[in-house]
């Protein structure tokens, strides 16, 4: 039977790991990827500054609109999310950080709400919390996918 190079590699790449779960090898290939989109996403932004400052004005009209909605809701967890994906793009990290944190009190299977905290916490170079946070989200999203 004959390889070509990338099922070669492929089959390097798994016999190196001869003795580790899937879900292991899965966790960590997940991990590494959740790394390269951070890298990716702090140092490759760049945008133009009329565009942001629309956006900027856009995005405070959504927190204003999602603060009325927790206000009038307490325990509306998709609210919580929103603002907090708000306050990401505002790069108001320890809000949005707060915000991810409320909706896992309200939804604790809640995988973006994990995933989003994690990736905060990197930002802000939390790097324990942020693997702890995404290799939660994981766990969840593996879980829905085996109910599903």
């Amino acid at each position: 039977m004959r390889f070509n190079l990338h099922q070669r590699s492929r089959i390097s790449i798994v016999s190196s790991f001869s003795g580790v779960s899937r879900r292991s090898i899965l966790k960590y290939v997940s991990i590494l990827s959740f790394i390269a989109v951070l890298v990716v996403g702090v140092y490759g932004y760049q945008s133009n500054r009329s565009k942001r400052a629309e956006s900027v004005r856009s995005l405070q009209r959504e927190l204003d609109q999602y603060t009325q909605q927790i206000v009038s809701n307490p325990s509306d967890k998709q609210a919580y999310y929103k603002r907090g994906m708000a306050y990401r793009r505002l790069k108001l990290y320890q809000k949005a950080i707060g915000d991810f944190t409320e909706v896992i009190k309200l939804d604790s299977q809640h995988a973006d709400a994990y995933r989003y905290r994690g990736l905060t916490h990197a930002i802000l170079g939390n790097l324990d919390q942020a693997n702890e946070d995404y290799a939660k989200s994981l766990d969840l999203d593996e879980d829905q996918n085996t109910e599903g």
